[in-house]
């Protein structure tokens, strides 16, 4: 057949007609499927790695407390709770351990796609959106929170979406964007304390872009109300759950002093407390300490580019839009405040935002020094040779991330926890009582009152201990010696106060996270 017949050319041009179509529905839809390549990307790897069941300490308390609606320790994450009380009841596949991680990968995974919808609103391109997302995602510290039970990967997805209501409200003025902020911050902070030090940004950026619209008196006083009846009613759920004896009541939040404990981190002096001058300068003198934290989440290479194309991308916000510059340098900094000051062992969830709000100005950096340039360029095919070249290089960071942080992120082959508890239960005689202490008591727990196994078995811990004005296990023990088998599963220091007052027998040593069953046999003769 020749060219240039009828036929040819029609066909020629329905080719070049399907292709622009295809190529208008993808540059119309960029926003939408980089996000969703970003959700898959994500869990596609989350899933690899994710912890497959029950966990100790503080993850073995969220598998447990959201079953059974109890109360958790300090800050109470009532939000929490009830989020995983709904998705773990409304997915029910493998163990209720596993759902309860399963939802925190999907938390991460979500924020990561809404870091990339707000690059590419910031005309960042898909692809540096994408490896922005990616490298919030595969940071060591949102990996590790994304692979267990952990209230801050809900809190990082709240986080997210009140940015980009912000823009929203910056964008319109529209109150009821305003509105949905509120009820959203104030409901938010049932989901873990930490999103209070990210409202100083979120409030200051909703004045300073729509100050006569935020001022004006009925959308202000609206607001004031949601943000109130959101955090009410959410901290609400504490006194009334408490009020009916749940399995796990940390702090007796029905009366006001344990409401007060629970609700303003009494486990640790009271987060009040920390915010005073000198505690202020503590901070400062701890920031280096942070700088070396990225270096590990991030590797020390992918921290100092991080750097500096978030350096660069806050100067290019400054430019731009000097508002959302500062509040994001704000958002950035302030929750770093407890996590260098609160005492508590691990503290790196606690900025999970800073991390989103980092990568966000780093897509922004980037695009600026090497995209824009490249996209100036006369030469067409000069110009896409560059382009693809700067994109995988791009691409390549996130590659590099993943594979060096993948080893310390996997979870999938720990069993540690359901370890602990098959060996324990069937060495417990029965109606016995097991002092324990935090790390293996949550894990204790959930085999009791989730799996159902040994309901005769009372497990107590230091957090149950100040109830019954107990100041030590031996105490405890003292009080339950006689009347029912006593059992300890000790922390590392609390055998030999134990062997001080008792005579300890040793039932078995369970060879995980050096744990072992002692039975009392009885009190030292003197």
């Amino acid at each position: 057949m020749k060219r240039g017949t009828d036929g040819v050319d029609e066909m020629d041009s329905r080719l070049v007609y399907n292709r622009r179509n295809v190529w208008t529905t993808l540059v119309e839809w960029r926003v939408a499927l980089t996000a969703l390549v970003v959700f898959a990307a994500s869990m596609l790897v989350y899933l690899r790695t994710v912890t497959p069941g029950l966990e100790f300490m503080d993850t073995g308390e969220f598998q447990t407390v959201t079953y059974v609606l109890g109360i958790a320790h300090p800050t109470g994450y009532p939000l929490y709770t009830i989020v995983g009380k709904l998705f773990g009841t409304l997915l029910p596949v493998y163990s209720w351990a596993f759902r309860m991680n399963l939802m925190s990968a999907l938390c991460a995974a979500i924020a990561a796609a809404m870091l990339a919808v707000l690059a590419i609103r910031y005309k960042v391109s898909p692809v540096v959106a994408f490896v922005a997302a990616l490298g919030f995602a595969f940071a060591l510290n949102t990996w590790k929170a994304a692979d267990k039970a952990d209230p801050y990967t809900l809190t990082v997805m709240i986080g997210a979406a009140l940015w980009l209501l912000e823009v929203k409200w910056g964008e319109t003025g529209e109150r009821c964007w305003l509105w949905a902020i509120a009820i959203v911050a104030g409901a938010g902070l049932g989901s873990a304390g930490v999103l209070a030090m990210e409202l100083p940004a979120i409030i200051t950026y909703a004045v300073i872009t729509q100050p006569r619209k935020f001022f004006a008196p009925s959308t202000m006083i609206v607001a004031g109300l949601l943000g109130i009846v959101g955090v009410v009613g959410i901290y609400s759920f504490l006194p009334i759950r408490a009020s009916m004896n749940p399995p796990l009541n940390y702090g007796d939040t029905i009366t006001w002093k344990g409401f007060q404990f629970v609700v303003l981190g009494g486990q640790v002096g009271g987060v009040i407390n920390y915010l005073t001058w000198p505690v202020l300068g503590v901070a400062i003198k701890r920031l280096p300490q942070v700088f070396a934290w990225y270096e590990e989440w991030l590797t020390p290479a992918g921290r100092a580019i991080g750097v500096l194309f978030a350096l660069v991308g806050l100067g290019t916000l400054v430019i731009r839009e000097w508002r959302l510059a500062l509040c994001i340098a704000l958002g950035f900094i302030v929750p770093i405040y407890p996590t260098v000051t609160i005492p508590i062992n691990d503290t790196s969830h606690y900025v999970l935002i800073s991390n989103w709000l980092l990568l966000f100005v780093a897509a922004v950096g980037a695009q600026a020094l090497i995209v824009d340039p490249i996209l100036k360029i006369d030469y067409g095919s000069f110009r896409q040779s560059l382009y693809l070249i700067a994109g995988a290089a791009l691409l390549w960071l996130p590659v590099q991330l993943a594979q060096v942080n993948w080893d310390a992120a996997d979870m999938h082959d720990h069993h540690d926890a359901e370890i602990a508890v098959q060996k324990t239960f069937p060495l417990l005689k029965p109606n016995a009582v097991v002092i324990s202490w935090w790390g293996p008591s949550t894990a204790f727990w959930y085999g009791k009152y989730v799996e159902g196994l040994r309901p005769d078995v009372e497990i107590i811990d230091d957090s149950q201990m100040s109830k019954q004005g107990w100041t030590v296990g031996s105490d405890a023990i003292a009080y339950y010696f006689g009347k029912r088998p006593v059992y300890t599963v000790p922390f590392w220091d609390e055998l030999e106060q134990y062997r001080k007052r008792f005579r300890v027998k040793l039932v078995a040593d369970l060879h995980v996270f050096g744990l072992s069953l002692y039975e009392i046999a009885g009190p030292v003769s003197h």
